[in-house]
């Protein structure tokens, strides 16, 4: 019994004296301009906000970032947020001039991540300040772009960089916004104002019963003008007409509307360069959760 004892006391000595076991080391995102979206809830516009900040970088040095994942994992967010700095290198080597903003959806924490070299220009408090009172009120209305991207411009705007109309990323969430609520329209008038409504049309059968011979020969006329027009399109296209990078799409064979794009502009966010400075940080900043 005595042994018995003896064995067992043995073992949790052992075990208490043993070190805990390490744990893994977070996994960090691979850096992608200068934002990356695992969580989705920007709605694709990391290219564009890439551009203007890069666009900031050439004029100003400083280099900010920002990281939208949807969990640290069992690392604290100040722990990852300060990993994910140095090992991206946000803002210029020697300088320190970086900010990166982490958001962590799923962990509903946010933080503001400063260089060395910002102690002077945005502090602790200030950063405090930008996450309680412009980011986290707008997570707190499940508005994860705005409060982004509003976030972002305030850290510009406290840094002395230029925010103004035509650069203000605010302006990315309501510019997507609206694009989406147009409806299609010819020449100027609704769809519904240009074609008619049902009772137009049923007005118009039982007032004249002869109009459908020429609401026939009206889509005939139609038809054959939208097939000369497809073999015309087509010819053009066989000879090589269209020359560079300029695509015409046709959207519409009885109106004659066409609408075209530069395939070019497509693709020049997504070539901007993903490599930041070498920048490092100590931990500074602030935090907030919502």
């Amino acid at each position: 019994m005595r042994a018995r004892l003896a064995l067992i006391a043995g073992t949790v000595v052992l075990a208490v004296a043993l070190p805990a076991p390490a744990l893994a080391a977070p996994a960090f995102p691979s850096a992608d301009g200068s934002c990356v979206d695992e969580a989705g809830v920007l709605g694709g516009l990391c290219d564009q906000i890439t551009v203007i900040l890069r666009e900031d970088a050439a004029a100003t040095s400083d280099e900010i970032a920002v990281a939208v994942v949807p969990t640290t994992g069992d690392a604290s967010i100040e722990t990852w947020s300060t990993g994910l700095f140095n090992d991206w290198g946000v803002g210029r080597a020697g300088a320190d001039n970086g900010v990166l903003l982490v958001v962590a959806v799923d962990d509903r924490r946010v933080r503001l991540e400063t260089g060395r070299g910002m102690a002077q220009r945005l502090d602790d408090a200030t950063a405090g300040r930008i996450v309680d009172t412009v980011i986290t009120p707008r997570f707190t209305a499940d508005d994860y772009a705005a409060g982004v991207l509003d976030g972002l411009d305030e850290v510009r705007r406290t840094l002395g960089h230029t925010v103004e109309p035509g650069n203000a990323l605010a302006e990315l969430s309501t510019t997507d916004a609206d694009s989406g609520s147009e409806s299609w329209s010819v020449f100027g008038e609704e769809e519904s104002d240009l074609l008619g409504t049902d009772a137009d049309f049923e007005a118009a059968e039982s007032e004249s019963p002869s109009i459908a011979p020429v609401v026939l020969f009206a889509l005939v006329a139609f038809g054959f003008l939208g097939l000369i027009g497809w073999a015309t399109g087509r010819g053009r296209r066989g000879s090589g007409s269209d020359s560079g990078s300029s695509h015409a799409y046709h959207t519409g064979v009885a109106t004659g509307v066409y609408q075209s794009y530069d395939s070019s502009s497509s693709s020049s966010s997504s070539s901007s360069s993903s490599s930041f400075g070498g920048g490092s940080s100590d931990g500074g900043g602030s935090s907030g959760s919502w």
